[in-house]
């Protein structure tokens, strides 16, 4: 017996029947299938991410403009959206490769969708 709140419950064994035994059964579920207008948004905005950071490392390093010194401010609008775009982008994409490595906790669940 157990008292809890002033309530005595008495607690007796589960019974061996089958009858619930069909309800436990969990089968498993199809793996989902691969969102691939969202992977392929995903490798555009990585490869967007590294062209914009490399054009800003460019322009930082005055292959093409200035350099870091000059006013116009290219170099940080480059580097701006290099981040925005680079960041999203690889981390959709190392989500998608990781679940066709098929490495357990990644799944094409995590992936936003875009239909």
């Amino acid at each position: 017996m157990s008292s809890f709140g002033g309530a005595t419950q008495r607690y007796k064994p589960l019974s061996n029947s089958d009858q619930c035994e069909e309800y436990q059964q969990v089968k498993p579920d199809l793996a989902p299938k691969p969102p691939f207008k969202a992977i392929a948004l995903a490798l555009l905005l990585l490869s967007a991410g590294v062209a914009f950071l490399t054009l800003a490392a460019l322009h930082f390093t005055g292959h093409f403009g200035g350099g870091i010194h000059t006013k116009d401010g290219a170099g940080w609008g480059f580097l701006v959206l290099g981040c925005l775009t680079f960041v999203p982008g690889f981390y959709e994409t190392r989500i998608a490769y990781y679940t066709w490595r098929g490495v357990p906790g990644y799944s094409y669940t995590s992936i936003p969708t875009y239909d």
